[in-house]
């Protein structure tokens, strides 16, 4: 459901922005070593100000326009007045933002180097036998030692089975998130169309074409051999497994 923020504060509270909205802002020590350079020093900030990024999504799937006499954009998840403010800022020529907004247009460079992502791209495939469906494994689920061929598998909180992220959808799903955001905002901030192109290409690779998009389901998300053909939801993983690629 669509939620318009209200908040007036700009300046580095507005570039906050990048930060995913899975985030879990309970272990802002741990989470900036998964963050990119530029938004280490903008975590310290309160979480209301860090949140989201379907808003700039959002503009961009439907092609609006981020001009700079345009009318305010309509957000989710993103403070409107925020945006408008931060920009207007840095065309002022405001010093404290134009750090968080180099960083920035350093990962927008890097993301418009991205193959555009599918699901058809996987090794592996769901239990469906379809390729479209979301496929991915439990992250904290191993094989049984004690068991012929390890099944059906355990579970070890808080250890990461590595295997869990191999020839699955997993991790480039979880890179396809923050390549939009920082595409979008690099867009929303330059005015420069060709940001918001190629976010528009990877919303259309994974979502939308019909030879390459997702089946609009997790059914098959987090699978556990020998337990279960999935638990119906995605573990976000963050930037850390995008940096994997």
């Amino acid at each position: 459901m669509a939620s318009e923020n209200s908040g007036t504060s700009a300046g580095p509270a507005m570039i906050k922005m990048r930060q995913p909205i899975h985030q879990d802002h309970r272990n802002l020590g741990a989470a900036s070593s998964r963050c990119p350079n530029w938004f280490r020093p903008l975590m310290r900030m309160p979480a209301r100000t860090r949140t989201g990024i379907l808003g700039v999504l959002t503009m961009i799937a439907i092609g609006v326009h981020a001009q700079a006499n345009a009318p305010p954009p309509r957000t989710f998840y993103l403070s409107r007045p925020a945006l408008v403010a931060a920009r207007a800022n840095l065309t002022r020529g405001d010093t404290q933002l134009k750090p968080a907004l180099t960083g920035l247009l350093a990962d927008a460079e890097q993301a418009m180097k991205l193959k555009p992502a599918s699901v058809m791209d996987k090794p592996l495939t769901a239990a469906s036998g379809d390729k479209h469906d979301y496929f991915s494994y439990g992250p904290y689920w191993w094989p049984d030692p004690a068991k012929p061929g390890g099944l059906p598998y355990i579970r070890r909180d808080g250890e990461r089975n590595p295997a869990s992220l191999k020839d699955t959808d997993d991790a480039a799903f979880s890179c396809l998130g923050p390549s939009i955001e920082t595409l979008g905002l690099a867009y929303w901030f330059t005015g420069e169309e060709r940001y918001a192109l190629k976010a528009a290409q990877l919303v259309r690779v994974w979502f939308l074409d019909p030879a390459t998009r997702m089946n609009p389901n997790f059914q098959h998300a987090q699978a556990i051999p020998g337990v279960t053909d999935g638990r119906g939801h995605w573990h976000h993983r963050g930037s850390q497994a995008c940096r994997r690629q």
